[in-house]
């Protein structure tokens, strides 16, 4: 599984508190709204490409799973954090509890 091996590899950058990993994320300096959905709704075409923009994005984070690790232990409901969007967080939250 994807997650699982990206959470492996990269098991050392977990080390990171909050703080640290954000001062070296991708996103730091970008538009929130590519990372989240707007207040108003999307269709499922935009949010299909908003969420791979920000998936784009990512793909070249040094703390991509730092970011992921951090998103599932506070629960995060919303948004891309770690390469995958809330569907996603939610199947690797269900098989690491099961």
């Amino acid at each position: 599984m994807f997650t699982a091996r990206l959470l492996n590899q990269w098991s050392p950058l977990l080390r990171f508190t909050c703080m640290e990993w954000r001062r070296n994320a991708a996103c730091r300096n970008l538009d929130p709204t590519t990372f989240y959905p707007p207040a108003g709704g999307e269709s499922r075409a935009e949010r299909h490409r908003r969420e791979r923009d920000a998936k784009e994005i990512c793909t070249s984070c040094s703390v991509v799973a730092a970011c992921l690790a951090d998103a599932l232990a506070h629960d995060e409901q919303h948004g891309v954090w770690g390469g995958l969007n809330d569907v996603e967080r939610r199947r690797v939250s269900f098989a690491r509890s099961a």
